[in-house]
Formats: C-alpha cells, structure tokens, sequence
C-alpha cells in the first residue's frame, strides 16, 4: 500500500504532498491539475516502471536550481527518495525491496490495463483486445476462474451485466447480456467492455494461493458510464474484492459528481481520503445530498446550470442587490428576457425570487 508521497520540482508540481488513505481515495481537480499524472507517479513509485506513455518524470523547472525530488513511502517500509540528476538527466535508481506481497493493476482510460506483480517483479501490459484475445479464451477450460470471474462481474456491475461464454474460442461469440439483450462482446459499449475486463483482471490477479495486497489505480472511474452505473460503480467495486478477500487499497481519479454522492453512504475518514488538486490539499468529505451541489462546491462550478443560465442569474442578482427605486422597468425587462433565452426550467427555484421582483417595480 502507498501511504505517502511527497514531489517536489516534477511535472506540474512545484510541490505537492498527499497522505494516502488505506482504503478509497479520490483524486479530483480540473483538466490538466495532474490527476493522471499523480496516477502514473504513484505506479512508478510503486514498480519502478514507466507507463506505457514512457515519459520520463521530468523537473517542473529544467532551468531551475532547485532539485527535483520524491519522497515516498510503503506501508511498513521507511521512506525512500528519489533524485533528478540534472548532470547525467535521469533520476537515482531504487531497488524494489517491497517487503510485503503487493499487486497494483492499472485501468487506464484508453482501455488498457498494467498489471505488475512485486513476487514475481514480471509487469503486464493489456490492451482490451488483448484481455480477451490472449487472457479470457486461452483459459477457458479453467472453469474455477471462470465461474468465479462471472459472480465478480454481477457483483461488480450490481447485477446489471451478466455473460454466456462460447464453446468455440472467437471473442465474437463471447456475449454480454444488458437489460435483457444479448449483445456480442466485439461490439459491446465500451463501458460494459472495461468492466468486464476490469472483473476478469481482478479475479485473474487474485487466482493464487498467496497471501497478498492489491493497489488498484483507476483513472477517470466514471468514464463511458451512463449516470445509473456511476451510481453503483463504488458499491459493486468494494463488493466485488471483499468477496475476493484481499486488503486492498483504491486510487481513482474523477470528475464526476455522482461517483462522490455515491461514496457518501460508505466513506469513512479513518480510511478514506478526498483529495482536491485545485486546492492542492486535502478536502473534507462533507455529505451534500442532492448531486448537483458537488458541482458548486468540489468541482468549482458557480452554478449546476447551462453556462447561458449561469451568466443570466449572475446579472439578474446584480438587479437584485441594488435599491429598488434605482431598478428602471427596462432594466427589469431586459434581464428578464435574457433568464428566458437562457431556458430556465419553469421550475427552477430562481423565478420564485424574480417574480416576486418583477412585481414589486
């Protein structure tokens, strides 16, 4: 388990410091505050090894004569640094020397998968395709995985997705079965297909009789999901590897608001962590009931309306704040013509404040 890291001078960080969580953590921030890149840091860290981007964690500032450095540390292990060496441009090297059994699997969103394996130090790379073309069909007499692998996927996906596998060994007749329909996989949403493969890996890893960790990176956990899924994805995922029964910790990254309403039943800040980029710190996970203020609030939207509503409430509150005796009766009609192109919902709570305004003029 990753329990903290700590960059200085890398990337798009000057400096940053996070305090990882045993259980769930989630990692959220705007387009471009690192997100992914704090993903693909943690699995270098981890199996000092590079991400199939193969970029090579460089300095914040090249110029710079500041030092670039990470400090990171395992659980049960002391805390281990690394150093850019701006002479010979690489980073000092570390051995591995995890004393505990640990897998990390990676679910990127391109579809793929990193697997690596702190026993064996032997690192995976799987396209979809190759999930099922070299994974799932190859071991289709192993029947014990694969019973076990079609429960993970019911409990995974909260019993909405369930599978018939073929007699014959063509991944076009592997069928995934969605409310009702039989839909072969080749052409299955790409949301069914990352978690099938994402159930399929789980169970693969977990197929040993070796007493392990599992580090589970995930980025963007909501994507391709329709608003249903994002609901259950949490809940199914815990289900999922309590019923493997391997200690595992959670790394994802969202932009979704429903996948944090959906952690609120569930999150515990002994073992759970929110951590903003934006802010650069970590968050109080604070309950918000109705989905759309984690919008105004985690994702720094003014308003959980269209950005034509937003701009119009913004000047009709403007008009609200000054004395009414200075309002002009055009000035009234003007933004209210403009609250109306915006396409504000005849139910929107806002008219009730407006109309009481327009009759007061």
């Amino acid at each position: 388990m990753l329990n903290y890291l700590k960059i200085k001078n890398i990337g798009i960080f000057p400096q940053l410091e996070v305090n990882f969580a045993p259980r769930l953590n989630f990692l959220v921030g705007a387009n471009g505050s690192g997100k992914t890149f704090l993903l693909d840091l943690a699995w270098w860290v981890l199996t000092q090894s590079l991400t199939q981007y193969d970029y090579d964690f460089m300095p914040y500032l090249p110029t710079s004569k500041a030092k670039a450095k990470i400090t990171y540390q395992c659980k049960g292990e002391s805390k281990k640094v690394k150093v850019y060496d701006k002479k010979n441009l690489k980073w000092t090297d570390d051995e591995i020397s995890l004393n505990s059994k640990i897998v990390i699997l990676y679910a990127q969103t391109n579809g793929n998968f990193l697997i690596w394996d702190s026993v064996a130090q032997v690192l995976n790379d799987f396209t979809l395709n190759e999930v099922w073309n070299d994974l799932i069909l190859e071991k289709s007499e192993e029947e014990e995985i694969l019973n076990k692998f079609e429960k993970i996927l019911e409990i995974l996906s909260s019993n909405s997705i369930k599978l018939v596998l073929p007699q014959t060994k063509q991944c076009d007749d592997v069928l995934v079965v969605i409310n009702g329909q039989h839909i072969p996989l080749g052409i299955a949403p790409a949301s069914i297909r990352r978690l099938v493969s994402l159930a399929y890996l789980l169970v693969l890893v977990c197929h040993s009789k070796l007493k392990f960790s599992l580090v589970l990176l995930l980025d963007e956990a909501e994507a391709h999901l329709d608003p249903q899924t994002q609901r259950t994805l949490l809940k199914g995922l815990l289900a999922a590897i309590k019923s493997l029964n391997i200690p595992s910790q959670i790394i994802l990254t969202t932009h979704s608001p429903l996948i944090l309403a959906s952690a609120e039943p569930i999150f515990d800040p002994k073992q759970d962590t929110l951590f903003n980029l934006n802010l650069k710190e970590q968050q109080d996970f604070i309950p918000h009931g109705d989905v759309s203020n984690w919008l105004t609030s985690t994702f720094n939207l003014k308003d959980a309306r269209s950005l034509e509503a937003e701009m119009a409430i913004e000047k009709a509150r403007a008009l609200l704040q000054k004395p009414i005796t200075e309002v002009t009766r055009e000035e009234q009609k003007a933004v209210d013509e403009e609250l109306r192109r915006a396409g504000l919902s005849d139910i929107d709570p806002f008219w009730v404040r407006w109309g009481m305004f327009m009759e007061e003029k």
